[in-house]
């Protein structure tokens, strides 16, 4: 699909390109996340015409030598170029309760049953998000949909597929904290030990 198809597409489904140029996100940045087969445009049952993308979220613990365990959460985005009307400086989002860690899946990193993801999938996720290279035990929490009110191109509807996973990391992977720098934002990670009336989530 070229950009110009994608362009008759979307305004045959009724949606309003003339905002698109303002946007963050446009025709171009859409167009990237189709072919690189991150997302695809489809008729929902019940929420129509939609951007449809398969998300992979790993929650990531490790064994502590005392037989208890920690789990990773995020602890804040600092944003490039966002700035805080506030203070007059960089934006920085507080997110200390987020204990995933998500990346958008591609084209052939569904399993072949459609039940969760190929192993190559989660090792690319905990590499990109992480930095780090093993891990252990990966079980497979469930699937569900996600309807996502925040519209990241005006005017079209998104729905998540997430595919929940838990990971566990060696001790050779282990470090305080765990930095993704991206082109908008820094992202940084930090370890919480768990009690023991923690929920599994399973």
């Amino acid at each position: 699909m070229t950009v110009e198809e994608l362009q008759v597409l979307l305004t045959k489904h009724g949606i309003d390109l003339s905002g698109w140029g303002n946007a963050r996100k446009g025709l171009p940045e859409l167009h990237k996340e189709i072919v690189n087969g991150e997302a695809e445009l489809i008729l929902h049952p019940e929420h129509g015409f939609v951007r449809r993308l398969k998300v992979l979220t790993i929650e990531v613990r490790h064994e502590n030598p005392d037989g208890s365990e920690s789990m990773l959460f995020e602890d804040r985005q600092e944003w490039h170029k966002k700035i805080d009307d506030d203070t007059g400086k960089p934006r920085v989002d507080r997110r200390s309760e987020m204990n995933h860690i998500s990346e958008k899946l591609v084209a052939g990193e569904i399993a072949e049953n459609g039940q969760g993801v190929t192993p190559k999938a989660i090792a690319r996720a905990l590499k990109e998000e992480l930095g780090v290279h093993s891990f252990e035990k990966p079980s497979f929490l469930g699937q569900h949909e996600e309807f996502d009110n925040h519209q990241s191109f005006p005017g079209l509807k998104s729905i998540y597929q997430l595919y929940r996973y838990r990971v566990y990391l060696p001790d050779s992977e282990m470090k305080e904290q765990y930095i993704e720098v991206g082109e908008e934002k820094t992202t940084y990670f930090y370890w919480r030990r768990l009690s023991s009336t923690t929920p599994q989530h399973d």
